[in-house]
């Protein structure tokens, strides 16, 4: 249930919430100094309720969500040869993220902060993103301008372009 909890928070915008409140139910099972994997129920032994294992998936949801959300890394395609990349930092500094797919490693970075949003791509050969960032900033991708505000590749509010295979810089003005 706390996957869907954090997952509506980031949807409705409220991904700093939604992090620290996975932060506040987790943090018994993460600092648990007996045990390096979360629980199936809030508790084990005499706290818990009666059964379950301590290495259970279902506290892994919150994995789905900084995939997709924080980091906004999304399959459109099989294999991820065509992928969604619209991060929502969520008042995070940085990031980093590696997800192995059948065509290599796509890894994605970040840093966010008053000066502006930087992010680092790495797509591995046969793949494409489609990258969403939020407009009214100009935004580089390796270091050569890609889109300002006037630019007629914005709509619903973000700046939509695609990438291909490589390295790739992108930044944008202000932080995000």
């Amino acid at each position: 249930m706390e996957k869907y909890v954090m997952e509506a928070l980031f949807k409705m915008g409220e991904g700093q919430f939604g992090l620290q409140r996975a932060k506040d139910r987790f943090k018994e099972m993460v600092d648990d100094p007996d045990r390096t994997t979360l629980y199936e129920g809030w508790g084990v032994g005499e706290r818990g309720f009666g059964g379950g294992t301590t290495n259970h998936a279902w506290s892994g949801g919150g994995q789905i969500v900084l995939t997709e959300y924080l980091f906004g890394l999304k399959p459109l395609a099989p294999g991820y040869t065509t992928f969604l990349l619209q991060p929502q930092p969520a008042g995070l500094k940085s990031g980093k993220l590696t997800i192995p797919t059948v065509k290599g490693f796509i890894t994605v970075s970040f840093n966010n902060d008053k000066q502006g949003f930087k992010l680092r791509l790495h797509i591995p050969k046969g793949c494409t993103a489609i990258v969403k960032l939020p407009k009214g900033h100009s935004i580089y991708v390796n270091k050569k301008i890609r889109a300002n505000s006037e630019d007629d590749s914005e709509t619903a509010g973000f700046v939509t372009f695609e990438l291909n295979e490589g390295k790739h810089q992108v930044s944008r003005d202000l932080a995000i």
